[in-house]
């Protein structure tokens, strides 16, 4: 149920509906890991993630988009960074 609350491409009548699986399938990743690892959930008191021991604290937004920025930018650039 939460995931089709917050997840707006699972609602095939709203705007931000996924045609492209592609799109689709990092917009789930990225969901997910913001509800696992950044959202504090009341019932736990903290992320479930460091409830589960994967983390030692909660990770910020800011940390998702530097971790999402650096993925596209390897994707993108694979090269770069590498030395020869």
């Amino acid at each position: 149920m939460t995931v089709r609350q917050e997840l707006k491409r699972f609602q095939r009548k709203g705007l931000g509906y996924s045609k492209d699986l592609e799109t689709h399938k990092l917009a789930v990743a990225l969901h997910f890991g913001v509800y696992n690892f950044v959202r504090q959930h009341h019932s736990l008191g903290t992320t479930p993630a460091v409830a589960a021991g994967l983390e030692e604290k909660p990770w910020s937004l800011e940390k998702v988009v530097e971790m999402t920025e650096a993925y596209w930018l390897r994707k993108r650039f694979p090269f770069i960074g590498e030395t020869i």
